[in-house]
């Protein structure tokens, strides 16, 4: 179980869910925490990475075969035109734990890039079930 979050799309903040009945905040068995959490949290630069920052989380240092979050702020560094085809591939890497921890059979990544607004659409397949996830990314 997770702790239910919510993507706003346009004010671009996430908030935990209330269940009101409860007075708690809302669960779901639902994995779209984790890939709330896989593309939007900063992932370690690779080692050939030649910029001064490097981010990441400092607890990769402790499972470093688990490396954790997207490495989407690295998008400031390149023209608007890459924008697309590097975010597929950031998005692509920061999600496939999904399957190597078979969470999901497949999923699939979908970027695209206008108006200074980056749309990522993620599609996760588990059996015959396919969710479609999407967020809308402004200021890029």
């Amino acid at each position: 179980m997770d702790l239910l979050v919510e993507y706003d799309n346009n004010t671009q903040q996430y908030d935990f869910v209330l269940n009101s009945e409860q007075a708690m905040l809302e669960q779901t068995k639902d994995i779209e925490t984790l890939v709330q959490c896989a593309l939007f949290t900063d992932r370690t630069a690779d080692e050939s990475w030649t910029k001064s920052s490097k981010k990441g989380w400092w607890g990769e240092s402790d499972y470093p075969q688990d490396i954790i979050g997207s490495r989407l702020w690295q998008l400031i560094y390149y023209s608007q035109t890459e924008y697309e085809s590097y975010a597929q591939s950031f998005c692509t890497e920061a999600l496939e734990f999904l399957t190597k921890y078979n969470m999901c059979d497949d999923y699939e990544v979908t970027c695209s890039y206008e108006s200074s607004k980056l749309n990522i659409t993620v599609q996760v397949t588990k059996g015959t079930i396919k969710t479609d996830y999407s967020y809308v990314w402004e200021g890029v």
